[in-house]
């Protein structure tokens, strides 16, 4: 799967849980995120925890970067970001 086809699959979904075997979590932004890495990376369900921490928490074959997004990049916003 390519990221607009997981972008056509997500915004078809009511709420979207954790990958299996986990399969928790439905309706949660690092559930989304975990099935990004499932269904376009071929990445297995791996807890990371919060949101905030996946800055510090990177997944294996990712880099943390500053700057502009770029298509297919995860933006983390810490936990003192405004609405977080």
């Amino acid at each position: 799967m390519n990221l607009k086809e997981f972008g056509d699959w997500a915004l078809a979904q009511v709420s979207v849980a954790n990958p299996p075997p986990n399969n928790k979590y439905k309706g949660q932004c690092v559930s989304l995120i975990q099935q990004y890495l499932y269904r376009v990376f071929g990445i297995p369900f791996q807890e990371h925890g919060n949101a905030k921490d996946w800055a510090y928490n990177i997944p294996d074959g990712f880099t943390k970067v500053s700057g502009t997004p770029q298509k297919g990049d995860i933006i983390v916003y810490g936990a003192n970001y405004p609405g977080s």
